[in-house]
């Protein structure tokens, strides 16, 4: 019986900045920032990672105009960005075990209250390992996560792995549908 070993260490950061064109404030009174991320992990160990961000600008003058995403590993591959409200420009750089994803917006919304959705997704070889019958996931931790207003991850697993025998933190909860097992942060 394959046993699903989920040890949650979030050892790799995730960060993100900001350049914005306006008077300098903390970034946490410029924008509210809500971050969603979605693990799909196959039976072999692959991840394929979904980010959804939303920046709702907290003042009028200011505008984030680029985001930057570092991932601590070099092994992303399949890199997509997409929002639906402007066209985006997206460069790639790695250096020192991580992955930078700059994200540069066409049209940056401009005003109190107008939010700026996308999603950042990739595939991602240092998440899970398999080990025989146990399935390892090391699922990164936002480095910046205090200054968020709402994050929340999900993970998701084949359902013939068994459920997970040691997590840190303890998930919200934990379902099955569909052939997988499904654990909210």
């Amino acid at each position: 019986m394959r046993k699903f070993l989920c040890l949650l260490h979030f050892f790799l950061f995730l960060a993100f900045s900001f350049k914005l064109l306006a008077i300098p404030v903390a970034a946490q009174q410029e924008f509210s920032t809500r971050f969603s991320s979605i693990y799909d992990i196959s039976s072999e160990g692959i991840a394929t990672v979904s980010h959804q961000v939303e920046l709702t600008n907290q003042l009028a003058q200011v505008y984030a105009s680029e985001y930057t995403l570092t991932i601590g590993s070099t092994q992303i591959k399949n890199i997509s960005v997409f929002s639906p409200v402007t066209q985006v420009e997206t460069s790639i750089t790695t250096q020192d075990n991580s992955t930078q994803i700059t994200v540069k917006f066409a049209k940056p919304l401009v005003g109190k209250d107008q939010t700026l959705r996308f999603t950042i997704s990739y595939i991602n070889l240092d998440i899970a390992q398999k080990n025989g019958r146990v399935l390892e996931v090391n699922v990164p931790k936002i480095a910046n996560s205090d200054d968020m207003d709402d994050y929340s991850a999900i993970i998701r697993v084949p359902d013939s792995f068994d459920t997970p025998s040691v997590m840190s933190p303890p998930t919200d909860s934990i379902t099955t549908i569909s052939g997988q097992q499904i654990l909210r942060y």
